[in-house]
């Protein structure tokens, strides 16, 4: 049977300045859509100006926005960090217009309009990069929100995501309950019947790091996969190529002609071309794989972190098993590639073709060892948190 689903409309106000953090947004709300959008029938949609607005006149630029993006959204995410964006004939820059507006209808129906707003701490890396009025703008609308209610400060990318994702899910699965059209009315007393009630706020209260750590693991399936066939052509090539440079040292000693020598060296040669072929066509797909279980694991730590229950313990313990494992078997893959160039070293130095293949070889070599590298250093990055968070 066809299942009704609900879509939120998530509108965004940033300047250009936090453009990492929209984006990071963009993957939290596909991640939060894959958990929450079936399960409870709502998914979320985002509206940012740069990517919603087309190109029209107006009176001004930001009455354009205004006009296209219209008020017909239910979550306002604002985000500030050194810039405070650029005026407007109505205030001091299209970010405040946009909140004010967005306020406004809050004021005016409460229970409507969900307002989260994030301020980055993080000094600029360039002193040019810091405007001492902007700061000071960004300074007094922060100071406002003292008469207003709560907002959240952040350090980087990554602990946004991690907020984003756990404000963002928590009202993903709260609307038509505690907010939005079908909510009950603030001043009517809110209940659920008993046989309701546990079960659904369970739910509202289960930290995602479980989630994030399954999807980590799912991501990483094809990638390991790859690694697996690297591994082996490695391994086998290994043992190949030690007999071919035993048997063309023999025969090299016997050739008078200069191209029964290239013909030696090519049969040498010819299996450590397939392999840098092969890793260099399987590299955007290990890389990619990487990519995505990395931006899991982080949200898994990050929500892990905040919202560690005992009673997931093993669960836990068995993702760092799988961690160590995956550790274990990259740190010995890049020892066998290792040996593998150690034994070409060995062979035919004084031949063009040697030397040229050994080139490609090893440029590839570097390309694999710096993905994986990068990939370990997040593995144990995520296996000291596990450990420090279950003891």
């Amino acid at each position: 049977m066809a299942k009704n689903i609900t879509e939120l409309t998530i509108f965004v106000a940033a300047p250009s300045d936090v453009d990492a953090e929209v984006e990071h947004l963009r993957d939290v709300i596909d991640n939060l859509n894959y958990i929450f959008g079936e399960q409870f029938g709502v998914k979320l949609r985002m509206v940012h100006w740069r990517t919603s607005a087309y190109p029209a006149v107006g009176s001004d630029p930001q009455a354009v926005i205004n006009e296209q993006i219209g008020e017909d959204f239910d979550v306002f995410v604002g985000i500030l960090w050194k810039s405070f964006g650029q005026p407007t004939p109505r205030a001091p820059s299209g970010t405040l217009e946009e909140f004010e507006r967005a306020y406004s209808r809050w004021q005016a129906s409460p229970d409507e309009i969900q307002i989260l707003f994030y301020f980055k701490d993080l000094p600029p890396s360039r002193l040019s990069d810091i405007d001492p009025d902007s700061l000071a703008k960004i300074n007094e609308f922060r100071d406002s929100w003292r008469d207003r209610g709560l907002y959240c400060i952040f350090s980087d990318s990554q602990e946004f995501a991690g907020l984003a994702q756990r404000h963002l899910g928590k009202l993903q699965v709260n609307w038509g309950k505690t907010w939005g059209r079908g909510a009950p009315s603030s001043d009517v007393p809110q209940g659920l019947p008993s046989a309701v009630q546990p079960s659904e706020r369970e739910l509202l209260i289960q930290p995602a790091y479980l989630d994030f750590f399954d999807d980590y693991e799912e991501n990483l399936e094809s990638a390991l996969a790859i690694f697996a066939r690297w591994n082996d052509a490695t391994e086998s090539l290994h043992s190949d190529l030690q007999q071919r440079i035993a048997s063309a040292d023999k025969r090299l000693q016997a050739v008078q002609r200069e191209h029964e020598a290239v013909a030696v060296v090519d049969f040498v040669m010819r299996p450590v071309q397939r392999l840098a072929s092969t890793l260099r066509h399987n590299m955007p797909a290990f890389s990619n794989a990487h990519q995505t279980a990395k931006r899991n694991l982080g949200l898994a730590t990050q929500d892990l972190l905040e919202n560690y229950d005992e009673s997931d313990r093993s669960h836990l313990e068995r993702v760092l098993r799988t961690i160590r494992k995956i550790e274990q078997d990259y740190s010995g893959g890049l020892e066998k590639l290792q040996e593998l160039v150690d034994t070409m070293q060995s062979f035919g130095d004084q031949f063009t073709s040697v030397r040229r293949s050994r080139r490609a070889f090893l440029k590839q070599l570097r390309v694999v060892r710096t993905e994986m590298r990068g990939f370990l250093s997040s593995l144990r990055s995520a296996a000291a948190v596990i450990e420090r968070v279950i003891g």
